[in-house]
This record gives structure tokens, C-alpha cells and sequence, in this order.
């Protein structure tokens, strides 16, 4: 499903990095609620897939059922405001290093949410995406964020 809802808008050939992670997010009625995303890098969009199980409890004569979410998200290069790569090592006793997580954060210019916090006062809020592996993950996959955010800091402007 990622791939096809992806294949529709991106231009696979001109994509310079990828990322992609799963998760377990909550249980409902008894089981696991997964959660799926990819995010790539597509000439000067950053293009998200994200993709979560859900529960659809009926309606018009159908019982309760799986369901599965997917949201296609793009956004403008332009639009990062901000990036911070985060890298974590454990240190041997013979002074040797292990890469042990690595977290990138990414700050997008577009006001998230906006709160009066007086009459003439507002608080924003930006949007903020966040990718993190540890070493459970593998090193593969924290290399993976890594080559990540070095393509996302040559290719933001």
C-alpha cells in the first residue's frame, strides 16, 4: 500500500534518501495497534507515508473490524527551519566507540498551533518531525537515519 500510494506522487529516480520505521503504539481490545512510515527525499520535497493500525467499531449493519490508516504527507525543503542530529556511543574500557542511538529532529517553519495567552499575546507552536533508532534497531538502520539527515542538511535551503 506505501509503495502504491507513494508511486502516485514521487519520482522514484530522484529520490536522494529514505528512512523508514515501525512501531507498536497502543493495544485495543486486546491486541497490538501497529504503526508504519517512510520518509524520503524527492528533488525539493520531503514526502512522509505513515500508515497506523486502527479499529473500526461498525456502522450501517457491519460488525466491528481491522482498519488501517494511511496519511500522504509533503512538504517543501524551503519549509525546515531547523535540524539536529543527535548520535549517541557507548565507550569501551579500551577507549573504543559503539554507536548506541541516534535521534534527528527536524523543524518545519509552518506554525503548528497557535494559543492567546493574553489580549494582546500568542503562543506558536512548530511542527516537528522526529526519527530515533537504538541499538536494538541495528546499526544498519541508525547508519540508515544518519545518511538521512546528512542528504536532508545538502539538500534543505
Amino acid at each position: 500500500m506505501a509503495l502504491t500510494q507513494l508511486g502516485q506522487v514521487v519520482d522514484f529516480e530522484r529520490v536522494s534518501a529514505f528512512v523508514m520505521s515501525r512501531g507498536i503504539g497502543s493495544i485495543h481490545a486486546g491486541r497490538d495497534m501497529y504503526w508504519y512510515e517512510i520518509v524520503l527525499i524527492e528533488g525539493d520535497r520531503l514526502i512522509l507515508w505513515h500508515g497506523k493500525d486502527g479499529h473500526c467499531p461498525g456502522y450501517g449493519g457491519n460488525d466491528s473490524h481491522p482498519r488501517l490508516v494511511a496519511t500522504l504527507r509533503t512538504i517543501a525543503l524551503s519549509e525546515i527551519s531547523d535540524q539536529s542530529l543527535v548520535t549517541e556511543y557507548d565507550l569501551d574500557a579500551d577507549g573504543a566507540t559503539t554507536l548506541a542511538a541516534v535521534d534527528l529532529t527536524v523543524g518545519l517553519s509552518a506554525t503548528y498551533r497557535t494559543v492567546k495567552t493574553s489580549l494582546e499575546e500568542y503562543r506558536h507552536t512548530i511542527d516537528y518531525l522526529r526519527f530515533a533508532k537504538e541499538s536494538s534497531h541495528g546499526v544498519a538502520q541508525m547508519n540508515q537515519v544518519i545518511e538521512f539527515a546528512q542528504a536532508l542538511s545538502r539538500e534543505a535551503r
